[in-house]
Protein backbone atom coordinates (compact mmCIF):
# COMPACT_ATOMS: atom_id res chain seq x y z
CA UNK A 1 0.00 0.00 0.00
CA UNK A 2 1.42 3.38 -0.94
CA UNK A 3 1.85 6.03 1.65
CA UNK A 4 -0.42 9.06 1.62
CA UNK A 5 1.00 12.05 -0.22
CA UNK A 6 2.09 14.98 1.89
CA UNK A 7 -0.09 18.04 1.91
CA UNK A 8 1.44 20.78 -0.26
CA UNK A 9 0.58 23.21 2.51
CA UNK A 10 3.06 21.42 4.78
CA UNK A 11 5.94 22.20 2.47
CA UNK A 12 8.39 24.67 3.87
CA UNK A 13 8.10 28.00 2.19
CA UNK A 14 10.98 29.63 3.95
CA UNK A 15 13.96 30.71 1.99
CA UNK A 16 17.41 30.77 3.47
CA UNK A 17 18.73 34.28 3.40
CA UNK A 18 22.31 35.14 2.66
CA UNK A 19 24.76 34.63 5.46
CA UNK A 20 25.88 37.89 6.99
CA UNK A 21 29.34 38.90 5.92
CA UNK A 22 31.90 39.58 8.55
CA UNK A 23 33.17 43.07 8.02
CA UNK A 24 36.95 43.26 8.16
CA UNK A 25 39.03 46.37 7.53
CA UNK A 26 42.08 45.94 5.33
CA UNK A 27 43.63 48.96 7.07
CA UNK A 28 43.16 47.35 10.50
CA UNK A 29 44.58 44.02 9.38
CA UNK A 30 47.54 45.58 7.62
CA UNK A 31 48.20 48.00 10.48
CA UNK A 32 48.00 45.21 13.02
CA UNK A 33 50.45 43.15 10.96
CA UNK A 34 52.90 46.05 10.75
CA UNK A 35 52.64 46.70 14.49
CA UNK A 36 53.15 43.00 15.30
CA UNK A 37 56.24 42.89 13.08
CA UNK A 38 57.52 46.10 14.68
CA UNK A 39 56.81 44.73 18.16
CA UNK A 40 58.71 41.51 17.41
CA UNK A 41 61.63 43.48 15.99
CA UNK A 42 61.80 45.89 18.92
CA UNK A 43 61.45 43.04 21.43
CA UNK A 44 64.41 41.31 19.81
CA UNK A 45 66.31 44.61 19.96
CA UNK A 46 65.41 45.05 23.64
CA UNK A 47 66.65 41.55 24.45
CA UNK A 48 69.85 42.23 22.55
CA UNK A 49 70.26 45.60 24.31
CA UNK A 50 69.67 43.97 27.70
CA UNK A 51 72.22 41.26 27.01
CA UNK A 52 74.74 43.81 25.74
CA UNK A 53 74.19 46.06 28.74
CA UNK A 54 74.73 43.19 31.15
CA UNK A 55 77.90 42.19 29.30
CA UNK A 56 79.23 45.75 29.35
CA UNK A 57 78.39 46.08 33.04
CA UNK A 58 80.22 42.85 33.82
CA UNK A 59 83.20 43.95 31.74
CA UNK A 60 83.33 47.34 33.49
CA UNK A 61 83.12 45.65 36.88
CA UNK A 62 85.97 43.32 35.90
CA UNK A 63 88.14 46.25 34.77
CA UNK A 64 87.46 48.11 38.03
CA UNK A 65 88.27 44.99 40.06
CA UNK A 66 91.52 44.38 38.13
CA UNK A 67 92.58 48.02 38.60
CA UNK A 68 91.76 47.92 42.32
CA UNK A 69 93.71 44.65 42.75
CA UNK A 70 96.73 46.12 40.95
CA UNK A 71 96.72 49.22 43.19
CA UNK A 72 96.44 47.09 46.34
CA UNK A 73 99.24 44.74 45.19
CA UNK A 74 101.52 47.67 44.41
CA UNK A 75 100.96 49.24 47.83
CA UNK A 76 101.51 45.95 49.69
CA UNK A 77 104.67 45.18 47.76
CA UNK A 78 106.17 48.54 48.76
CA UNK A 79 105.62 48.09 52.53
CA UNK A 80 108.71 48.84 54.56
CA UNK A 81 110.03 46.31 56.98
CA UNK A 82 108.31 46.54 60.32
CA UNK A 83 105.01 47.80 58.83
CA UNK A 84 102.54 45.00 58.75
CA UNK A 85 99.32 44.95 56.68
CA UNK A 86 97.23 44.64 59.85
CA UNK A 87 99.41 46.76 62.07
CA UNK A 88 96.83 48.23 64.34
CA UNK A 89 94.95 50.39 61.85
CA UNK A 90 91.93 51.99 63.44
CA UNK A 91 88.78 53.40 61.95
CA UNK A 92 89.33 56.83 60.52
CA UNK A 93 92.98 56.25 59.59
CA UNK A 94 93.03 56.06 55.76
CA UNK A 95 96.60 54.86 55.54
CA UNK A 96 96.22 51.06 55.71
CA UNK A 97 98.33 49.66 52.85
CA UNK A 98 96.21 48.42 49.93
CA UNK A 99 93.24 50.73 50.60
CA UNK A 100 94.88 53.97 49.61
CA UNK A 101 93.20 55.60 46.61
CA UNK A 102 90.49 52.94 46.38
CA UNK A 103 86.80 53.70 45.84
CA UNK A 104 84.32 53.69 48.67
CA UNK A 105 83.30 50.18 49.65
CA UNK A 106 86.39 48.47 48.13
CA UNK A 107 87.48 45.39 50.10
CA UNK A 108 91.17 44.45 50.39
CA UNK A 109 92.10 41.25 52.27
CA UNK A 110 94.80 38.56 52.56
CA UNK A 111 94.28 34.83 53.06
CA UNK A 112 96.43 31.76 52.61
CA UNK A 113 95.17 29.00 50.24
CA UNK A 114 95.29 26.45 53.03
CA UNK A 115 93.11 28.52 55.31
CA UNK A 116 90.78 29.17 52.39
CA UNK A 117 90.33 25.46 51.84
CA UNK A 118 89.77 24.90 55.56
CA UNK A 119 87.18 27.70 55.53
CA UNK A 120 88.87 29.43 58.46
CA UNK A 121 87.12 32.80 58.57
CA UNK A 122 89.39 34.16 61.24
CA UNK A 123 92.45 33.81 59.05
CA UNK A 124 91.22 36.30 56.44
CA UNK A 125 92.57 39.73 57.32
CA UNK A 126 91.24 42.75 55.51
CA UNK A 127 89.64 46.17 55.41
CA UNK A 128 86.87 47.97 53.62
CA UNK A 129 87.14 51.59 52.43
CA UNK A 130 84.63 53.80 54.24
CA UNK A 131 82.78 56.91 53.05
CA UNK A 132 85.59 59.27 54.00
CA UNK A 133 88.27 56.96 52.61
CA UNK A 134 89.08 55.50 55.97
CA UNK A 135 89.98 51.85 56.41
CA UNK A 136 87.33 49.81 58.27
CA UNK A 137 88.33 46.31 59.45
CA UNK A 138 86.18 43.44 58.22
CA UNK A 139 84.08 41.73 60.85
CA UNK A 140 83.75 37.97 61.20
CA UNK A 141 80.51 37.77 59.18
CA UNK A 142 81.95 39.71 56.27
CA UNK A 143 85.09 37.54 56.32
CA UNK A 144 82.93 34.41 56.32
CA UNK A 145 80.87 35.63 53.33
CA UNK A 146 84.02 36.47 51.35
CA UNK A 147 85.68 33.11 52.04
CA UNK A 148 82.44 31.29 51.20
CA UNK A 149 82.20 33.18 47.87
CA UNK A 150 85.75 32.62 46.58
CA UNK A 151 86.29 29.15 48.01
CA UNK A 152 86.30 26.53 45.26
CA UNK A 153 86.49 29.08 42.45
CA UNK A 154 89.42 29.10 39.99
CA UNK A 155 92.30 31.35 41.05
CA UNK A 156 92.02 34.70 39.28
CA UNK A 157 88.45 34.17 38.00
CA UNK A 158 85.99 37.02 38.72
CA UNK A 159 83.48 36.06 41.39
CA UNK A 160 80.18 37.85 42.07
CA UNK A 161 78.90 37.74 45.63
CA UNK A 162 77.01 39.70 48.25
CA UNK A 163 78.72 41.04 51.36
CA UNK A 164 76.48 42.60 54.01
CA UNK A 165 73.66 42.76 51.41
CA UNK A 166 75.74 44.66 48.82
CA UNK A 167 76.87 43.24 45.48
CA UNK A 168 80.61 42.77 44.88
CA UNK A 169 82.93 41.42 42.24
CA UNK A 170 86.00 39.76 43.76
CA UNK A 171 89.37 38.80 42.34
CA UNK A 172 91.82 36.61 44.25
CA UNK A 173 95.41 36.17 42.99
CA UNK A 174 98.77 35.45 44.60
CA UNK A 175 101.10 38.45 44.55
CA UNK A 176 103.90 38.18 42.02
CA UNK A 177 106.22 40.43 44.08
CA UNK A 178 105.48 39.76 47.74
CA UNK A 179 106.86 42.20 50.30
CA UNK A 180 108.71 41.52 53.48
CA UNK A 181 105.44 41.11 55.41
CA UNK A 182 103.36 39.50 52.71
CA UNK A 183 104.19 35.91 52.01
CA UNK A 184 104.28 34.44 48.52
CA UNK A 185 101.80 31.80 49.58
CA UNK A 186 99.09 34.30 50.40
CA UNK A 187 96.23 35.40 48.14
CA UNK A 188 95.38 39.04 47.72
CA UNK A 189 91.56 39.31 47.61
CA UNK A 190 90.13 42.56 46.26
CA UNK A 191 86.41 43.24 45.86
CA UNK A 192 84.77 46.21 44.15
CA UNK A 193 81.08 47.08 44.80
CA UNK A 194 78.88 46.65 41.69
CA UNK A 195 75.63 48.14 43.04
CA UNK A 196 76.13 51.47 41.24
CA UNK A 197 76.83 49.79 37.90
CA UNK A 198 73.85 47.45 38.32
CA UNK A 199 71.58 50.39 39.11
CA UNK A 200 72.82 52.31 36.09
CA UNK A 201 72.25 49.22 33.91
CA UNK A 202 68.73 48.71 35.31
CA UNK A 203 67.80 52.32 34.71
CA UNK A 204 69.21 52.15 31.21
CA UNK A 205 67.18 49.05 30.39
CA UNK A 206 64.07 50.67 31.87
CA UNK A 207 64.57 53.72 29.67
CA UNK A 208 65.06 51.47 26.63
CA UNK A 209 61.84 49.57 27.38
CA UNK A 210 59.88 52.78 27.92
CA UNK A 211 61.34 54.29 24.76
CA UNK A 212 60.51 51.21 22.70
CA UNK A 213 56.98 51.06 24.12
CA UNK A 214 56.43 54.70 23.22
CA UNK A 215 57.88 54.01 19.79
CA UNK A 216 55.43 51.14 19.25
CA UNK A 217 52.43 53.26 20.29
CA UNK A 218 53.42 56.24 18.17
CA UNK A 219 54.30 54.04 15.21
CA UNK A 220 50.99 52.16 15.49
CA UNK A 221 49.01 55.40 15.44
CA UNK A 222 51.06 56.72 12.53
CA UNK A 223 50.65 53.46 10.58
CA UNK A 224 46.89 53.31 11.12
CA UNK A 225 46.45 56.94 10.10
CA UNK A 226 48.68 56.49 7.08
CA UNK A 227 46.92 53.29 6.00
CA UNK A 228 43.53 54.86 6.52
CA UNK A 229 44.50 57.74 4.31
CA UNK A 230 46.33 55.59 1.76
CA UNK A 231 43.53 53.01 1.46
CA UNK A 232 40.71 55.55 1.34
CA UNK A 233 40.62 55.35 -2.50
CA UNK A 234 40.29 51.57 -2.25
CA UNK A 235 37.32 52.09 0.06
CA UNK A 236 35.73 54.28 -2.59
CA UNK A 237 36.26 51.55 -5.18
CA UNK A 238 34.67 49.01 -2.82
CA UNK A 239 31.71 51.35 -2.25
CA UNK A 240 31.31 51.66 -6.00
CA UNK A 241 31.32 47.86 -6.34
CA UNK A 242 28.66 47.61 -3.62
CA UNK A 243 26.59 50.20 -5.43
CA UNK A 244 26.81 48.22 -8.67
CA UNK A 245 25.95 44.99 -6.84
CA UNK A 246 22.86 46.67 -5.37
CA UNK A 247 21.53 47.80 -8.74
CA UNK A 248 18.64 46.00 -10.41
CA UNK A 249 20.65 44.93 -13.43
CA UNK A 250 17.79 42.75 -14.67
CA UNK A 251 15.51 45.75 -15.25
CA UNK A 252 17.43 49.00 -15.08
CA UNK A 253 20.92 47.93 -16.18
CA UNK A 254 23.89 50.04 -15.12
CA UNK A 255 23.70 53.80 -14.90
CA UNK A 256 27.15 54.89 -16.05
CA UNK A 257 26.66 58.27 -14.43
CA UNK A 258 26.51 56.59 -11.03
CA UNK A 259 29.18 53.96 -11.63
CA UNK A 260 31.85 55.95 -13.43
CA UNK A 261 35.02 56.17 -11.34
CA UNK A 262 36.18 59.68 -10.36
CA UNK A 263 39.20 60.87 -12.34
CA UNK A 264 41.33 61.21 -9.20
CA UNK A 265 40.99 57.43 -8.64
CA UNK A 266 42.22 56.72 -12.16
CA UNK A 267 45.44 58.70 -11.89
CA UNK A 268 48.68 57.35 -10.47
CA UNK A 269 50.89 54.26 -10.69
CA UNK A 270 49.76 52.34 -7.60
CA UNK A 271 47.63 49.21 -7.30
CA UNK A 272 44.52 51.12 -6.17
CA UNK A 273 44.46 52.86 -9.53
CA UNK A 274 44.77 49.48 -11.25
CA UNK A 275 41.79 48.14 -9.27
CA UNK A 276 39.76 51.28 -10.02
CA UNK A 277 40.53 51.02 -13.73
CA UNK A 278 39.61 47.32 -13.75
CA UNK A 279 36.33 48.09 -11.96
CA UNK A 280 35.58 50.87 -14.42
CA UNK A 281 36.24 48.55 -17.36
CA UNK A 282 34.15 45.81 -15.73
CA UNK A 283 31.06 47.99 -15.29
CA UNK A 284 31.43 49.15 -18.86
CA UNK A 285 31.69 45.55 -20.09
CA UNK A 286 28.59 44.55 -18.09
CA UNK A 287 26.61 47.44 -19.54
CA UNK A 288 27.73 46.51 -23.06
CA UNK A 289 26.79 42.86 -22.45
CA UNK A 290 23.33 43.84 -21.16
CA UNK A 291 22.80 46.10 -24.14
CA UNK A 292 23.82 43.30 -26.50
CA UNK A 293 21.46 40.92 -24.73
CA UNK A 294 18.60 43.42 -25.07
CA UNK A 295 19.35 43.72 -28.77
CA UNK A 296 19.39 39.94 -29.23
CA UNK A 297 16.17 39.53 -27.28
CA UNK A 298 14.50 42.14 -29.42
CA UNK A 299 15.67 40.26 -32.52
CA UNK A 300 14.32 37.02 -31.05
CA UNK A 301 10.94 38.65 -30.49
CA UNK A 302 10.88 39.74 -34.10
CA UNK A 303 11.81 36.23 -35.18
CA UNK A 304 8.98 34.72 -33.14
CA UNK A 305 6.48 37.08 -34.69
CA UNK A 306 7.75 36.22 -38.18
CA UNK A 307 7.86 32.49 -37.41
CA UNK A 308 4.26 32.58 -36.20
CA UNK A 309 3.18 33.81 -39.60
CA UNK A 310 5.61 31.79 -41.74
CA UNK A 311 4.86 28.46 -40.02
CA UNK A 312 1.12 28.78 -39.65
CA UNK A 313 0.42 29.93 -43.21
CA UNK A 314 1.79 26.82 -45.01
CA UNK A 315 0.09 24.50 -42.53
CA UNK A 316 -3.20 26.30 -43.01
CA UNK A 317 -2.81 25.97 -46.78
CA UNK A 318 -2.08 22.25 -46.49
CA UNK A 319 -5.16 21.68 -44.37
CA UNK A 320 -7.30 23.87 -46.58
CA UNK A 321 -6.34 22.07 -49.79
CA UNK A 322 -6.72 18.69 -48.14
CA UNK A 323 -10.20 19.54 -46.90
CA UNK A 324 -11.15 20.90 -50.33
CA UNK A 325 -9.97 17.64 -51.99
CA UNK A 326 -12.00 15.65 -49.48
CA UNK A 327 -15.13 17.62 -50.33
CA UNK A 328 -14.76 17.89 -54.12
CA UNK A 329 -12.96 14.75 -55.29
CA UNK A 330 -14.28 11.20 -55.51
CA UNK A 331 -11.50 9.26 -53.82
CA UNK A 332 -11.04 5.56 -53.37
CA UNK A 333 -11.12 4.04 -49.93
CA UNK A 334 -7.33 3.97 -49.82
CA UNK A 335 -7.10 7.57 -51.00
CA UNK A 336 -9.66 8.62 -48.39
CA UNK A 337 -7.61 6.99 -45.61
CA UNK A 338 -4.45 8.64 -46.86
CA UNK A 339 -6.11 12.04 -47.01
CA UNK A 340 -7.44 11.57 -43.47
CA UNK A 341 -3.90 10.85 -42.31
CA UNK A 342 -2.69 14.03 -44.03
CA UNK A 343 -5.39 16.06 -42.28
CA UNK A 344 -4.62 14.40 -38.96
CA UNK A 345 -0.87 14.97 -39.21
CA UNK A 346 -1.40 18.56 -40.43
CA UNK A 347 -3.60 19.19 -37.39
CA UNK A 348 -1.04 17.57 -35.12
CA UNK A 349 1.72 19.67 -36.68
CA UNK A 350 -0.37 22.82 -36.24
CA UNK A 351 -0.92 21.97 -32.57
CA UNK A 352 2.82 21.35 -32.12
CA UNK A 353 3.66 24.67 -33.79
CA UNK A 354 1.10 26.44 -31.62
CA UNK A 355 2.60 24.88 -28.51
CA UNK A 356 6.13 25.84 -29.48
CA UNK A 357 5.13 29.40 -30.34
CA UNK A 358 3.16 29.76 -27.11
CA UNK A 359 6.08 28.40 -25.08
CA UNK A 360 8.52 30.70 -26.86
CA UNK A 361 6.27 33.73 -26.33
CA UNK A 362 5.93 32.99 -22.63
CA UNK A 363 9.66 32.47 -22.16
CA UNK A 364 10.36 35.54 -24.27
CA UNK A 365 8.40 37.61 -21.78
CA UNK A 366 10.54 36.24 -18.91
CA UNK A 367 13.76 36.83 -20.84
CA UNK A 368 12.64 40.32 -21.79
CA UNK A 369 11.94 41.18 -18.17
CA UNK A 370 15.35 39.82 -17.23
CA UNK A 371 17.08 42.34 -19.50
CA UNK A 372 14.75 45.26 -18.87
CA UNK A 373 12.74 45.23 -22.10
CA UNK A 374 9.26 46.70 -22.08
CA UNK A 375 6.46 44.09 -21.91
CA UNK A 376 4.93 43.06 -25.21
CA UNK A 377 1.48 41.82 -26.09
CA UNK A 378 2.24 38.30 -24.78
CA UNK A 379 2.08 39.47 -21.11
CA UNK A 380 -0.83 37.67 -19.39
CA UNK A 381 -3.90 39.73 -18.78
CA UNK A 382 -4.55 40.95 -15.27
CA UNK A 383 -8.21 39.89 -15.12
CA UNK A 384 -9.65 38.13 -12.05
CA UNK A 385 -9.75 34.37 -12.70
CA UNK A 386 -12.36 32.03 -11.25
CA UNK A 387 -10.03 29.12 -10.52
CA UNK A 388 -12.75 26.76 -9.20
CA UNK A 389 -14.63 27.20 -12.48
CA UNK A 390 -11.42 26.62 -14.44
CA UNK A 391 -10.76 23.36 -12.57
CA UNK A 392 -14.38 22.22 -12.93
CA UNK A 393 -14.42 22.68 -16.71
CA UNK A 394 -11.02 21.01 -17.06
CA UNK A 395 -12.14 17.94 -15.08
CA UNK A 396 -15.35 17.67 -17.14
CA UNK A 397 -13.34 17.76 -20.37
CA UNK A 398 -10.89 15.16 -18.99
CA UNK A 399 -13.77 12.78 -18.09
CA UNK A 400 -15.01 12.99 -21.65
CA UNK A 401 -11.54 12.52 -23.18
CA UNK A 402 -10.32 9.70 -20.89
CA UNK A 403 -13.34 7.80 -19.52
CA UNK A 404 -11.08 4.92 -18.46
CA UNK A 405 -9.71 7.03 -15.56
CA UNK A 406 -11.36 8.06 -12.32
CA UNK A 407 -11.56 11.85 -12.05
CA UNK A 408 -12.04 13.63 -8.69
CA UNK A 409 -12.46 17.36 -8.07
CA UNK A 410 -11.53 18.60 -4.57
CA UNK A 411 -12.53 22.22 -3.97
CA UNK A 412 -12.79 24.12 -0.65
CA UNK A 413 -16.30 24.35 0.73
CA UNK A 414 -16.10 28.13 0.80
CA UNK A 415 -13.60 30.46 -0.77
CA UNK A 416 -14.18 33.31 1.64
CA UNK A 417 -13.66 36.96 0.90
CA UNK A 418 -9.92 36.50 0.29
CA UNK A 419 -10.48 33.72 -2.24
CA UNK A 420 -12.93 35.51 -4.50
CA UNK A 421 -10.95 36.58 -7.56
CA UNK A 422 -7.71 36.14 -5.63
CA UNK A 423 -5.65 35.20 -8.70
CA UNK A 424 -5.43 37.55 -11.64
CA UNK A 425 -4.10 36.67 -15.05
CA UNK A 426 -5.10 35.17 -18.38
CA UNK A 427 -8.04 32.75 -17.94
CA UNK A 428 -7.24 30.93 -21.20
CA UNK A 429 -3.63 30.34 -20.23
CA UNK A 430 -4.54 29.15 -16.74
CA UNK A 431 -7.13 26.80 -18.28
CA UNK A 432 -4.37 25.51 -20.56
CA UNK A 433 -2.16 24.99 -17.48
CA UNK A 434 -4.77 22.86 -15.68
CA UNK A 435 -5.66 20.97 -18.87
CA UNK A 436 -2.01 20.07 -19.51
CA UNK A 437 -1.65 18.73 -15.95
CA UNK A 438 -4.77 16.57 -16.28
CA UNK A 439 -3.71 15.38 -19.74
CA UNK A 440 -0.30 14.46 -18.35
CA UNK A 441 -1.95 12.46 -15.56
CA UNK A 442 -4.06 10.56 -18.06
CA UNK A 443 -1.39 9.84 -20.68
CA UNK A 444 1.23 8.48 -18.31
CA UNK A 445 -0.89 6.35 -15.98
CA UNK A 446 -2.74 3.09 -16.68
CA UNK A 447 -6.51 2.81 -17.00
CA UNK A 448 -8.36 2.89 -13.72
CA UNK A 449 -5.99 5.41 -12.16
CA UNK A 450 -7.61 8.02 -9.94
CA UNK A 451 -6.62 11.58 -10.81
CA UNK A 452 -7.55 14.30 -8.29
CA UNK A 453 -7.55 18.03 -9.05
CA UNK A 454 -7.59 20.20 -5.92
CA UNK A 455 -7.42 23.86 -4.97
CA UNK A 456 -6.06 25.34 -1.73
CA UNK A 457 -6.29 29.03 -0.91
CA UNK A 458 -4.15 30.64 1.79
CA UNK A 459 -1.91 27.61 2.17
CA UNK A 460 1.01 27.22 2.75
CA UNK A 461 1.09 31.04 3.04
CA UNK A 462 -1.84 33.49 3.28
CA UNK A 463 -0.88 35.17 0.01
CA UNK A 464 -0.65 31.96 -2.06
CA UNK A 465 -3.02 29.70 -4.00
CA UNK A 466 -2.01 26.11 -4.80
CA UNK A 467 -3.46 24.12 -7.70
CA UNK A 468 -2.57 20.41 -7.35
CA UNK A 469 -3.11 17.39 -9.58
CA UNK A 470 -2.52 14.07 -7.83
CA UNK A 471 -2.64 10.54 -9.28
CA UNK A 472 -2.10 7.12 -7.74
CA UNK A 473 -0.16 5.77 -10.70
CA UNK A 474 3.26 4.20 -10.61
CA UNK A 475 5.30 7.30 -9.69
CA UNK A 476 8.18 8.99 -11.52
CA UNK A 477 11.89 8.03 -11.18
CA UNK A 478 14.00 10.58 -9.30
CA UNK A 479 16.47 11.13 -12.18
CA UNK A 480 13.57 11.96 -14.51
CA UNK A 481 11.85 14.36 -12.09
CA UNK A 482 14.78 16.76 -12.35
CA UNK A 483 14.23 17.19 -16.12
CA UNK A 484 10.46 16.85 -16.20
CA UNK A 485 9.73 20.54 -16.93
CA UNK A 486 12.27 20.83 -19.73
CA UNK A 487 11.30 20.97 -23.40
CA UNK A 488 10.69 17.66 -25.19
CA UNK A 489 11.16 15.64 -22.01
CA UNK A 490 8.79 12.69 -22.31
CA UNK A 491 7.79 10.45 -19.47
CA UNK A 492 6.97 6.79 -19.78
CA UNK A 493 3.57 6.48 -21.49
CA UNK A 494 1.00 4.00 -20.29
CA UNK A 495 0.41 3.10 -23.96
CA UNK A 496 -2.82 1.65 -25.26
CA UNK A 497 -4.70 1.63 -28.56
CA UNK A 498 -5.42 4.98 -30.13
CA UNK A 499 -3.01 6.83 -27.87
CA UNK A 500 -0.45 9.06 -29.50
CA UNK A 501 2.90 9.90 -27.92
CA UNK A 502 3.13 13.25 -26.21
CA UNK A 503 5.16 16.11 -27.67
CA UNK A 504 7.13 16.70 -24.46
CA UNK A 505 6.02 20.36 -24.31
CA UNK A 506 3.02 20.12 -21.98
CA UNK A 507 4.84 20.46 -18.64
CA UNK A 508 7.27 23.05 -20.05
CA UNK A 509 4.23 25.13 -20.97
CA UNK A 510 2.80 24.59 -17.47
CA UNK A 511 5.94 25.98 -15.86
CA UNK A 512 6.16 28.92 -18.28
CA UNK A 513 2.51 29.88 -17.68
CA UNK A 514 3.00 29.61 -13.92
CA UNK A 515 6.11 31.80 -14.03
CA UNK A 516 4.47 34.34 -16.31
CA UNK A 517 1.79 34.70 -13.61
CA UNK A 518 4.40 35.19 -10.87
CA UNK A 519 4.22 31.60 -9.61
CA UNK A 520 6.12 28.33 -9.87
CA UNK A 521 5.46 24.67 -10.74
CA UNK A 522 6.92 21.64 -8.96
CA UNK A 523 6.48 17.87 -8.74
CA UNK A 524 6.59 15.43 -5.83
CA UNK A 525 6.55 11.69 -6.50
CA UNK A 526 7.11 8.45 -4.65
CA UNK A 527 6.36 4.82 -5.32
CA UNK A 528 2.62 4.67 -5.97
CA UNK A 529 1.71 8.34 -6.42
CA UNK A 530 2.67 11.62 -8.06
CA UNK A 531 1.53 15.18 -7.38
CA UNK A 532 2.10 18.33 -9.44
CA UNK A 533 1.75 21.65 -7.58
CA UNK A 534 1.37 25.09 -9.11
CA UNK A 535 1.76 27.93 -6.59
CA UNK A 536 0.23 31.24 -7.69
CA UNK A 537 0.30 34.57 -5.84
CA UNK A 538 -2.86 36.20 -4.55
CA UNK A 539 -2.87 39.55 -6.29
CA UNK A 540 -5.20 41.19 -3.77
CA UNK A 541 -2.91 40.38 -0.84
CA UNK A 542 0.15 41.46 -2.82
CA UNK A 543 -1.38 44.81 -3.74
CA UNK A 544 -2.40 45.45 -0.12
CA UNK A 545 1.08 44.49 1.17
CA UNK A 546 2.75 46.78 -1.35
CA UNK A 547 0.43 49.65 -0.41
CA UNK A 548 1.20 49.14 3.28
CA UNK A 549 4.92 48.95 2.56
CA UNK A 550 4.74 52.15 0.52
CA UNK A 551 2.89 53.87 3.38
CA UNK A 552 5.63 52.81 5.83
CA UNK A 553 8.37 53.70 3.40
CA UNK A 554 9.58 50.11 3.76
CA UNK A 555 10.41 47.34 1.32
CA UNK A 556 7.94 45.85 -1.08
CA UNK A 557 6.17 42.53 -0.74
CA UNK A 558 8.40 39.48 -0.32
CA UNK A 559 10.03 38.02 -3.39
CA UNK A 560 8.01 35.35 -5.12
CA UNK A 561 4.64 36.61 -3.81
CA UNK A 562 3.91 39.34 -6.29
CA UNK A 563 1.44 39.37 -9.12
CA UNK A 564 2.70 39.36 -12.68
CA UNK A 565 4.88 42.36 -13.23
CA UNK A 566 3.73 44.70 -15.93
Amino acid sequence: MSSAPPDPADASSGRGGPRPRRQSSLARRTGAGVVVILLITLTAFALFAGHTTRALTAESASRNTTAAWSRAAEQLASLEAGTAFDAGATAGEPHVPGTLGQREGTVVALVSPADLEDHQAGTLRGHRVGRAGESVPLDARQSHEIIHAIRGEPIGAPVDAEVSGEGYRFKALPMTSPGPWVGADQLLVVGVPTGALTEISRRGLLMVVLGLSLTVVVTALAVFLWLRRGLAPLGEVAAMAERVAGMDLAHTGIDRRQTRMPKRLLQGPDEVVMVAEAMDRFTGAVEDALEERRRQEQQLRSFIADASHELRTPLASVRGYAEMIAMTEDLSETGRRSLDRVLHQAGRMSALVDDMLLLERLESVSRGRAVGLAPSGEVPAADPVDLPEVLLEAVVDARAAWPDHQWVLDLPETLGEEGQGCVTGDPAQLARLVGNLLSNGAKHTPAGTTVTASLRIGRPLPHQVVVSVHDDGGGIPAEQRERLFERFERGASAGGPGREPSTGLGLAIVRSIARSHGGEASVVSEAGWTRFDVVLPCARWTARAQAEAAGRGGPEAPEGTGAPRE
